[in-house]
């Protein structure tokens, strides 16, 4: 007969085996299922309404400009920072010593500081004028509040790990 197992240890192995079971799925496939709930609840429904033929009104300001704009302010910073996640949640990548995420997304709204690159490829993509000035427009003004919203987010998170930091030394 034998000897009778206690629930602590029943626990810890049910532990042991999930965590078993988790590596035992593919880094693709656990990203897969991270992402599932994105993709249907937004990216999806937002694909079907664009591919729908709707018409989006913005306001005054041409969609151009706009997708400029918001390619700088949201693409750049989300890409840069969601690759670098990505690469340390997989194991490719460590974040280095004294480097943290707050940090890491200022340096994400930095990214969306574009101006030659950003400014060669709208000439380009569009050889008519008027579109080049529209993206043009959306290169400077994305330019100017992504170097502006860094900044501001670097200086408030360095001042609170300054502050963090003479707190620690006083006590």
């Amino acid at each position: 007969m034998a000897p009778p197992i206690k629930n602590g240890a029943i626990e810890a192995h049910l532990r042991r085996a999930r965590e078993v079971l988790e590596l035992a799925h593919s880094p693709l496939h656990r990203l897969e299922h991270t992402l599932h709930p994105y993709v249907t609840y937004a990216v999806l429904p937002m694909f079907a309404f664009m591919n729908a033929g709707v018409t989006v009104s913005t306001g005054g300001v041409d969609t151009v400009t706009l997708g400029v704009f918001l390619g700088l302010l949201l693409g750049k910073p989300l890409g840069v920072v969601g690759a670098a996640w990505l690469a340390v949640r997989v194991g490719l990548a460590a974040l280095p010593k004294g480097v943290n995420w707050p940090l890491l997304c200022g340096v994400g709204l930095l990214s969306g500081i574009g101006f030659t690159v950003s400014l060669f490829v709208s000439n380009l993509a569009f050889e008519d004028a008027a579109l080049q000035a529209q993206a043009k427009l959306g290169v400077l003004a994305g330019t100017v509040l992504a170097a502006v919203l860094g900044v501001l987010w670097l200086l408030v998170c360095t001042a609170r790990q300054r502050a963090s930091s003479v707190e620690t030394r006083v006590r």
